[in-house]
């Protein structure tokens, strides 16, 4: 499992893997994996894990914009995709260069993590979660809505038909704030391998150590529950550089691709 190949696999594979453990279904298009929520925000619509040869890539790319019929979505081009230059393919066909991220690994369990004193993190249900949503949405920034967040929290956190759901949340509390300022989700792939699934700080309170307290939380109850090795894909330019501090080891490169977005950021 930790061997650099399956590392990058699991990488790979992400989102996918997690939405795929809560029945969401498959776009249908062959070679790729995709999913659509039918939530117009890029982030919420997605596709991913290409295994094409260089002859279909361009008849699959025109079976997703047909899938998505304007609805804004997601390509994630990861380290093991196919063919090579699939990213210009993409961008050939319209679609605009996204968010460049990093596939990150913990596993040096001997090196502590101390949480920053003033920032209070709990587990905390859908429920929680979405009565939320408005400030957890901004956020995250890159176009996300409340809506399409709340919506997401409830697709994520619902159980799997096992012992308990397979993804649990997270908020966090400055010092004296009513309030949350952060919130995160930690989903698990298999019994000895954890997700850190997303996480988001609000503005105001960016720098002052939320981040941290959410990736220490999660770590922290990965490893009671038994985990071996828990990834990440974070942002390259914002949250990467933080993670690298704090013990996470960069395995690979992923980016994103927008399809149906205007011109310019998203968010």
């Amino acid at each position: 499992m930790t061997g650099p190949r399956s590392l990058m696999a699991w990488l790979d594979a992400l989102p996918f893997a997690a939405m795929s453990a809560h029945g969401a279904p498959d776009v249908g298009v062959p070679g790729v994996r995709g999913f659509k929520s039918g939530v117009p925000v890029p982030q919420a619509n997605l596709v991913g894990l290409a295994r094409l040869a260089r002859d279909d890539v361009d008849a699959a790319i025109l079976a997703v914009q047909q899938v998505f019929d304007g609805l804004p979505y997601t390509w994630v081009v990861g380290p093991l995709s196919q063919p090579p230059d699939l990213g210009e393919r993409l961008r050939r066909h319209g679609l605009q260069l996204g968010e460049s991220l990093e596939g990150l690994v913990y596993r040096d369990w001997g090196r502590l993590m101390m949480r920053p004193a003033t920032v209070r993190v709990r587990s905390a249900s859908a429920d929680e979660l979405t009565a939320h949503a408005a400030p957890l949405a901004a956020a995250y920034g890159m176009g996300m809505t409340a809506d399409a967040l709340a919506s997401s929290m409830r697709g994520l956190l619902a159980p799997t038909g096992g012992a308990g759901p397979a993804t649990v949340g997270y908020l966090a509390w400055e010092a004296g704030s009513e309030e949350p300022v952060g919130w995160g989700t930690l989903s698990w792939l298999q019994a000895d391998t954890a997700l850190l699934n997303g996480s988001a700080t609000v503005p105001s309170a960016r720098g002052r150590g939320v981040y941290r307290a959410l990736t220490a939380a999660r770590l922290e109850d990965a490893r009671h529950a038994g985990a071996a090795v828990v990834l990440v894909s974070a942002v390259a330019d914002t949250s990467a550089p933080i993670c690298r501090r704090l013990g996470f080891e960069p395995v690979c490169g992923l980016q994103h691709y927008l399809g149906n977005v205007a011109a310019g950021p998203v968010g």
